[in-house]
């Protein structure tokens, strides 16, 4: 009991005390997550149940799907629900959106700064320990790559496509624990 964390507390209004008298209240703990500790087959049987509602990612088949991204979600920080909407099934692999893994980074005391213009994208990421690197990806890599000829949302959408790669990149150049390219990267 004495290594336990402090809860916050909040401040009251004291009922039998007269205006405007406030008291110290615990706040209430977090609400624990009804997924922890399950083993993989019980994650598989709930995932069984989730995919039925058909609220999942269309990438997601079966109830042993949704416990093997559950499971990466959990080495990754995620809360069950944040994993199965921002993880995906790539060719047998877990692929994290780009948007998640600056999100996760920024959360971690990252910093981010970017500009896109319609020709690149650049970003500048400073990680918590101080490290900095700036990254970029154009339409002339992009060209390159092949990539607009492989996937038809690199010419609907180039400018968040290169925003993706370049986040990604700078990501892996920091040696911050960035995942692979999400499958429309």
């Amino acid at each position: 009991m004495m290594n336990e964390p402090k809860r916050p507390t909040a401040l009251v209004r004291v009922a039998d005390a007269p205006a405007p008298a406030l008291a110290r209240r615990e706040a209430p703990a977090p609400a624990r997550d009804p997924l922890d500790g399950m083993s993989f087959t019980q994650l598989a049987t709930v995932g069984e149940q989730m995919v039925r509602t058909g609220l999942l990612g269309a990438h997601i088949k079966t109830g042993a799907q949704a416990a093997m991204i559950i499971m990466d979600g959990r080495d990754r920080g995620m809360s069950p629900m944040r994993a199965l909407r921002s993880l995906k099934l790539v060719k047998g692999k877990t692929v994290e959106d780009a948007d998640s893994q600056l999100s996760r980074f920024k959360a971690q005391g990252g910093r981010a700064s970017l500009k896109v213009d319609e020709e690149r994208c650049t970003v500048l990421l400073t990680h918590p320990n101080g490290d900095t690197v700036e990254e970029s990806f154009s339409m002339t890599d992009a060209k390159r790559a092949g990539l607009l000829e492989q996937n038809a949302i690199w010419k609907k959408y180039p400018r968040a496509m290169m925003r993706s790669r370049a986040i990604t990149a700078g990501l892996k150049s920091l040696g911050w624990e960035a995942g692979t390219y999400g499958e429309d990267e």
